[in-house]
C-alpha cells in the first residue's frame, strides 16, 4: 500500500498514468476469432436484383436507406458464432445481421453504440453515401456448397457537407461453407 509512504503530487499522477491501463473494461472484441487478409482480387461487377430502400421503397434513388426487407442468404452464414439466413442492407454501405434493422442514418456501423449494437454488421465503406442514380443490387453466385452472396453498391457517391463527384463501387460478399466475408 502506498498510503503510507511520503510522496507527492508528481509521483502520485504519474502512479495513476501507470495504472491507468490496467484498469478493468468491459470490452467486447469480437475481431480476436477472426483473421484478415489482403488480396489483389480484381473487382467484378455483378448483376443483381435491386433493392429496395426505406424511406420511399426506392431502387434507384436512395440516401439514408435501410433495404424494406430482410434478404434471404440462401445458406447458413455463421457470424461471431451465430448463423444467420437473413441479412438488412444500409445504403450507407453495410449490412447487418438478424431480425433487427440499423438505423438509416447511421454512417459508423462497427462502432455504434445506440441500439440495435451493430455487434453484427460487416462494413463495406460506413460513411454518408448517397447514389448516382444506380440502385444497390444483390445476387448469388455458384452453386451449393460454394455459393456467394454478394451485396453491391455501384457509383456510390460520398456527402461530405456537399455530395462529392465520387464513383465509388464496391461490394461484401459472404461465402458458404468458409463463413468468409470479403469487401
Amino acid at each position: 500500500m502506498l498510503k503510507n509512504v511520503p510522496c507527492n503530487r508528481t509521483l502520485r499522477k504519474c502512479l495513476c498514468l501507470l495504472l491507468l491501463p490496467f484498469v478493468a473494461v468491459n470490452v467486447q472484441s469480437q475481431v480476436a476469432n477472426y483473421t484478415f487478409t489482403k488480396s489483389n482480387n480484381p473487382y467484378t461487377s455483378i448483376t443483381g436484383t435491386p433493392i429496395a430502400f426505406n424511406p420511399g421503397g426506392l431502387t434507384t434513388t436512395w440516401d439514408n436507406g435501410v433495404s424494406t426487407a430482410q434478404l434471404a442468404i440462401p445458406f447458413t452464414f455463421t457470424f461471431n458464432g451465430t448463423g444467420y439466413t437473413t441479412v438488412s442492407v444500409n445504403s450507407n454501405g453495410y449490412v447487418t445481421f438478424g431480425a433487427t434493422a440499423s438505423l438509416a442514418n447511421n454512417f459508423t456501423p462497427i462502432s455504434a453504440a445506440p441500439a440495435p449494437n451493430y455487434a453484427g454488421a460487416i462494413s463495406g465503406f460506413g460513411m454518408d453515401l448517397t447514389n448516382n442514380t444506380v440502385a444497390v443490387t444483390f445476387t448469388t453466385l455458384g452453386s451449393t456448397p460454394n455459393q456467394i452472396f454478394v451485396v453491391q453498391w455501384s457509383s456510390a457517391r460520398r456527402r461530405i457537407g456537399s455530395v462529392q463527384a465520387d464513383n465509388i463501387n464496391f461490394q461484401i460478399r459472404l461465402y458458404e461453407t468458409t463463413n468468409a466475408a470479403e469487401v
